[in-house]
């Protein structure tokens, strides 16, 4: 999931900033979750998706 959310933050030209604004979540959570440290909530999932502008389909494995 880490590497869905690294290759649209890429795409989009953002970093894990950008998407610690957009998405409401905390940077070190999502530090945390793109280094593999920590299972991203489901909750958590689709905000990062609606930050991203893409389906969760697109982000879950």
């Amino acid at each position: 999931m880490a590497g869905a959310i690294d290759s649209a933050l890429a795409e989009r030209e953002r970093d894990v900033r950008w998407l610690s604004v957009r998405s409401g979540i905390e940077l070190g959570t999502l530090e945390s979750v793109l280094a593999g440290e920590r299972d991203v909530t489901v909750i958590e999932l689709a905000d990062i998706a609606q930050a991203l502008g893409v389906a969760v389909a697109r982000l879950a494995p």
